[in-house]
């Protein structure tokens, strides 16, 4: 049964527009290749690190959106850390995606008696 994902992608502030895509179908590759599917790819833009990771200051956030078999996730996530080695993907953060519950109010209160 396939489960819906977040990964949230940290690549090297050095990917420029044109490596771009070719960075972000690796992952959906590496999704493919694991019996998933992209839902979504959001690209997020360069930010600034609160604090130096991996010796940058700064990395270009993807927010890629999946459905996947939780038994293979562990593999997905071992073959999206390999690419650390070429300083292309800086930190990869998968999560299950959150469910959003619809608010519900409070019961209405009743008049006060007179």
């Amino acid at each position: 049964m396939l489960k819906k994902y977040e990964a949230m992608v940290i690549l090297s502030n050095r990917v420029d527009d044109a490596k771009l895509d070719e960075k972000i179908e690796i992952i959906r590759g590496e999704i493919t290749r694991a019996g998933g599917t992209v839902d979504n790819v959001t690209r997020l833009g360069r930010r600034g690190f609160a604090r130096q990771m991996a010796k940058r200051d700064a990395g270009l956030y993807l927010l890629v959106t999946f459905s996947a078999d939780p038994a293979k996730l562990a593999g997905l996530n071992e073959r999206l850390s390999r690419f650390h080695q070429e300083d292309d993907i800086v930190r990869v953060q998968i999560v299950r995606e959150a469910k959003t519950r619809p608010i519900r109010q409070a019961p209405a209160a009743a008049p006060a008696a007179e």
